[in-house]
């Protein structure tokens, strides 16, 4: 594999790549990483090193040589800038790049960088939770990091198709598309007022008797009955005063009792915790691999990002970044091997996954993302939800899927279930660590109706260590892993998307890709699993480092604007923008002229697009990134599209997600109403059950 990729989202997917288990070659210019980071520690890692100078045309050839004997090539240069060096895929190729802006867009010739990608997506617009008019802008790179995932994501599916039909494939995914997968569903447009699950005690920041944060979540409302009944019997409805009363009893003991008591009885709880606290003191990071330590050639012993994702027969492993060149010997002398050469097997797909069979049994959104993905890609993936069980998200995290309520914790259920399973490639849920095995889905019992299957599972904390049984909501990833505090400045704050959910989402998809692609080529089947804090941890991977001597001063709080005084979001006379540049007027400049004048008049600079003219946007709707559908049973929606671009295979807009259980009939079949009448199946939700589309 060879990585050209600069900055964040090209190097942190090589990286990952490079943890299971890729020959990453790291391509840089003189001087190495164009930008001068201690994150390049991480970002870098597990790579060899050389460096070329694509201006030198001896050096040109060097890098064509590289590709041509490639598997998989990253970059992150604007579209067009490879073709005039002569540089293309082969068919063998799996090339990736990863622009600011895609290859058709007025924008593409526009420099990608993470500000300017954010403002032209309302990463930084007001949040209308927090009544403030000033944007909110925030250090975690969540263009680059969903860009990382998506990235991965169609590489490896990408390669599956490749071990199918013997012919690689260009893919594009472009930053700005990316940012639509951490939109989610924030922003769709329904045909009934949305059901709002919320209330003043769903999500609680508690200050402890030690001055430390705890975060509480009750938005399921048994959740708040659990706690009332272990700690306030007397809590009237989940109110404003209800809110007071939790937050006057939290301030009675110190933060790490409170995490031991709440998570005791079930309701979901953590310690607020720093990047370094979550780095250098927890426990349950390095249990499940999020951290691990490596001793860098520069900075010596480090602790930083792990692992996204586990797998049992394949695991992950780290090595430190190489010495800049320090492999160029040995790369140089390899480009006089001969080149394997790939034969198309005449096979035919219409997308990576065609005819993998998939059967989801997640709920919320982490779990369901994953199912939705493989969708995308092609794979047929049932969903089986509880006939008596509220759901969240429907819409979006359902897409592309059937559609059957089952209630597979009772033996009659699971009689339906066996034969879904014994047809399937991967098997998905996200109950807690132990539970499953409880109800009878647990990963020997599936393994006994098929014995190759990809198991799937997705936590709160990763299936091993002290918090392994956990349960957790978005919110336990984002408190867990210093996300809230460096997004509120030392305050805990919440981030606009469920960028835990849908991230962690990608990691669970990132994971049964793998274990598909392993089973292709190994028949075994293997347990697969991420978490929230795994999600959590990789939307921050260039703060994911300690060492002695480290800095801690990005860009934190309510009233940051931007990476430095050359890269920020700037009031002009009529609204923000965001610019960037060595010689950029002060800020009080900027007020005197209008958004659409400084956009023109400077070379990087973008406005600040609310979210819901970007959904509006016809570019964007051409793209089908904002699409309105018909779905069965609930009617037109208008959510998110798939961003990323395939060249053989494409990824296609999938079937809409139609009501909770409207395949149930056709997926039981005769026995249907016997079982219905005992409660087992549905096609229905009861009028009751909370259904958030």
């Amino acid at each position: 594999m060879v990585d050209f990729g600069q900055y964040i989202a090209g190097p942190l997917a090589a990286m990952i790549l490079a943890d299971h288990g890729a020959d990453v070659v790291r391509v840089d210019p003189p001087g190495g990483p164009r930008w001068d980071s201690d994150a390049n520690a991480v970002l870098q890692r597990g790579k060899r090193s050389i460096v070329v100078d694509l201006k030198d045309p001896s050096d040109v050839d060097v890098a064509r040589r590289l590709t041509e004997r490639a598997d998989v090539v990253i970059d992150g240069f604007r579209p067009g800038v490879l073709t005039r060096l002569g540089l293309a895929a082969t068919d063998r190729t799996v090339w990736c790049s990863l622009p600011g802006f895609p290859a058709d867009d007025r924008r593409a010739d526009l420099r990608g960088w993470e500000g300017i990608v954010g403002a032209a997506t309302g990463h930084y617009t007001p949040n209308p939770r927090e009544g403030r008019n000033q944007p909110s802008f925030s250090a975690l790179p969540l263009a680059s990091s969903y860009g990382a995932l998506v990235a991965v994501n169609s590489i490896v599916a990408a390669l599956i198709a490749r071990e199918r039909t013997g012919l690689g494939q260009t893919i594009e995914v472009s930053l700005f598309g990316a940012m639509f997968e951490a939109i989610g569903s924030a922003y769709q447009q329904l045909p009934v007022p949305p059901v709002v699950p919320f209330t003043p005690c769903s999500d609680i920041d508690a200050l402890a008797s030690d001055g430390r944060w705890v975060h509480i979540v009750m938005i399921s409302p048994w959740h708040y009955e659990w706690f009332r009944d272990a700690f306030l019997p007397d809590l009237g409805p989940p109110d404003l005063e209800s809110r007071q009363r939790v937050l006057d009893l939290v301030a009675t003991a110190p933060a790490d009792e409170w995490d031991r008591r709440i998570n005791s009885i079930g309701v979901p709880c953590t310690v607020v915790r720093t990047t370094e606290q979550f780095l250098q003191d927890d426990d349950q990071a390095r249990a499940t691999r999020a951290v691990v330590e490596v001793v860098d050639p520069e900075l010596g012993r480090t602790t930083q990002l792990g692992h996204g994702v586990t797998l049992s027969r394949t695991p992950a492993a780290v090595a430190p970044r190489r010495v800049l060149d320090s492999d160029r010997a040995e790369i140089l002398a390899e480009l006089d091997e001969p080149v394997a050469r790939l034969c198309p097997t005449g096979v035919e797909l219409a997308g990576p996954l065609q005819g993998v069979k998939v059967v989801d049994l997640t709920m919320v959104l982490a779990g369901p993302s994953a199912g939705r993905i493989l969708a995308e890609f092609g794979a047929d993936v049932v969903k089986v939800n509880r006939p008596g069980y509220w759901i969240i998200g429907h819409c979006h995290t359902n897409s592309g899927k059937r559609s059957t309520l089952i209630d597979v914790s009772r033996p009659e259920g699971r009689d339906v279930l066996w034969p879904l399973v014994a047809d399937c490639d991967a098997f998905l849920q996200n109950i807690p660590a132990g539970r499953a095995a409880d109800i009878g889905i647990g990963e020997p019992e599936v393994r006994r109706h098929r014995p190759d299957v990809v198991y799937s599972s997705v936590t709160a904390y990763g299936v091993d260590g002290p918090r392994s049984d956990h349960r957790g909501w978005e919110p336990i990833g984002q408190a867990a892993t210093g996300m809230m505090l460096r997004w509120g400045g030392g305050t805990p704050r919440f981030a606009r998307f469920a960028v835990c959910d849908y991230g962690t989402g990608h990691l669970s998809a990132m994971a049964v890709l793998l274990g598909l692609f392993h089973r292709l080529r190994t028949g075994q089947g293997q347990h697969v699993s991420t978490s929230l804090i795994q999600g959590g941890a990789h939307h921050q991977a260039p703060f994911m480092i300690a060492y002695d001597g480290k800095t801690w001063d990005e860009p934190t709080g309510y009233d940051a604007l931007g990476w430095s005084d050359r890269d920020r979001l700037y009031e002009a006379s009529d609204g923000w923008l965001y610019a960037v540049g060595d010689d950029l007027p002060d800020a009080e400049n900027f007020r005197t002229d209008t958004v659409a004048a400084w956009v023109e008049r400077l070379e990087c600079a973008h406005p600040l697009v609310p979210i819901e003219a970007l959904m509006e946007d016809g570019d964007v709707k051409a793209r089908g990134l904002s699409v309105v559908r018909e779905h069965p049973g609930i009617g037109r929606v208008r959510l998110v599209g798939p961003g990323q671009r395939f060249s053989r295979t494409p990824v296609r807009l999938t079937e809409p997600a139609p009501a909770p259980g409207w395949d149930t009939r056709a997926i039981v079949g005769a026995r249907y109403e016997d079982l219905a009448d005992l409660g087992v199946v549905a096609d229905r939700l009861p009028d009751d059950v909370m259904l958030v589309l």
